[in-house]
């Protein structure tokens, strides 16, 4: 007792510290932004994020909190992906943070056009990207200048436009990229077209567009790809941002 007093009276402090100790010694997990971070370089070939997430903060991804706060906590993401609808005056974006090095769940953050949080999820697929298909480059003013500056229709409305309408407006020619899903019950087929961005180190431009097909382990046609390429509207692009955390270690 004769100890407590004199710690209250030299160390107020000390009081307020003795709950975090005692729930520390009963096993609570204590989240570590240095072992969050350094998890993919220090954890060997079996590393992952998984057990941290139970000792995230709930705060951190609560809806409106500020992206600079959850970067300052978890890092820079593995994969940002900024959507441009066609007339809108700023992008909404989302990120992902890879959790293992098997790579089959990803810890997923949308943020609105405020870059605050919309909403976060831990779901598969993992953290990836086409970047392989992106064997063309554009410069950068045509992103910033141009294909981001694209306004709404006539009348105001949110504009549409196909994927090879799109393709024209960029004027590079690009190798499509195609995947399989189920969703609902029913196959889809995602294919789409990406360039690298000049003078941006794993920054891409991208579109894409989906389409139910039956399922076929055989690449689309030429003639297929045309097809949907002119067929398929689209209301926006992205620009992705690739990082090392989301690639192979």
């Amino acid at each position: 007792m004769l100890r407590l007093r004199i710690c209250w009276r030299l160390l107020p402090g000390l009081l307020c510290a003795v709950p975090l100790l005692a729930e520390a010694q009963q096993g609570a997990p204590i989240f570590l932004t240095a072992a969050w971070r350094n998890a993919p370089k220090s954890g060997g070939q079996a590393w992952s994020r998984d057990g941290m997430l139970e000792s995230l903060p709930a705060a951190v991804l609560a809806r409106n909190a500020r992206r600079q706060d959850v970067v300052g906590l978890l890092g820079q993401p593995g994969l940002t992906t900024e959507s441009f609808a066609f007339g809108a005056d700023r992008a909404g974006r989302r990120e992902a943070y890879r959790l293992s090095r098997v790579n089959d769940r990803t810890l997923k953050i949308v943020y609105d056009p405020q870059k605050r949080v919309e909403s976060h999820e831990v779901s598969p697929p993992g953290c990836t990207f086409p970047a392989a298909a992106a064997t063309s480059t554009v410069p950068k003013p045509l992103v910033t200048e141009k294909l981001v500056k694209l306004g709404r229709g006539p009348g105001g409305e949110q504009q549409f436009m196909t994927v090879a309408e799109f393709s024209a407006r960029v004027g590079v020619p690009a190798t499509y990229w195609w995947a399989h899903a189920t969703t609902g019950g029913r196959n889809w087929m995602t294919f789409g077209k990406v360039w690298r961005l000049a003078g941006e180190q794993r920054r891409y431009l991208s579109v894409a567009s989906s389409i139910a097909v039956p399922y076929s382990a055989e690449p689309p046609s030429p003639d297929v790809l045309k097809l949907m390429d002119a067929d398929n509207s689209i209301g926006g692009f992205q620009l992705v941002t690739f990082w090392p955390d989301c690639l192979p270690p």
